[in-house]
């Protein structure tokens, strides 16, 4: 499964960070956002308008 990050970006926006749980080894995760190029289908990312109850953008990673 994944492990999944969610935090605050601004007033009205989530941010969703998603590192598949055997990823390699992300010990801080629990505690600031994890940024990783390339990894394909492993990672992958979200941002969400509380507003208007949107996802504004999601991606995966590109292969390396």
């Amino acid at each position: 499964g994944y492990r999944v990050q969610v935090y605050v970006d601004g007033p009205d926006t989530l941010q969703f960070n998603a590192l598949l749980a055997a990823s390699g080894d992300f010990p801080s995760w629990k505690k600031k956002p994890v940024l990783v190029k390339d990894g394909g289908p492993r990672f992958w990312h979200a941002s969400y308008d509380v507003k208007t109850r949107r996802v504004t953008t999601f991606w995966i990673n590109g292969g390396a």
